[in-house]
């Protein structure tokens, strides 16, 4: 049904709204920031689930087993996924109070950003 809707309502719009580097491009753009910080803190949470993070490694984990380096691999990882979910939160900002322009400007990035 909503591609439905979707086809009903580009029959009312320009034919330059889905060229390449048009409204189109810059309304992806603008719906792929909120769904990669979603699918981020989806994984950053399966992380978590995922591997025991512990607040305290112990001797036994560090000599007897893999523990340690697992624990510090998935702290890695968390860490860089914030990074990217606090990029995307900027990015995500900046898009909703830019002007029109450099909104169509950034919209014609979209094949670099998929």
């Amino acid at each position: 049904q909503a591609s439905v809707h979707i086809k009903m309502l580009l029959s009312f719009m320009p034919e330059m709204f889905m060229g390449r580097g048009g409204d189109h491009d810059a309304v992806c753009v603008l719906l792929m920031i909120p769904r990669i910080i979603s699918k981020v803190e989806l994984l950053a949470s399966q992380v978590k689930d995922k591997f025991e993070i512990s607040e305290k490694i112990e001797r036994d984990h560090v000599l007897k087993s893999h523990k340690a380096s697992q624990c510090s691999f998935a702290n890695h990882l968390i860490l860089l996924l914030s990074v990217l979910r606090g990029i995307m939160k900027q990015y995500e900002s900046a898009l909703s109070s830019c002007n029109p322009d450099l909104f169509l400007k950034i919209g014609t990035l979209l094949p670099e950003m998929t």
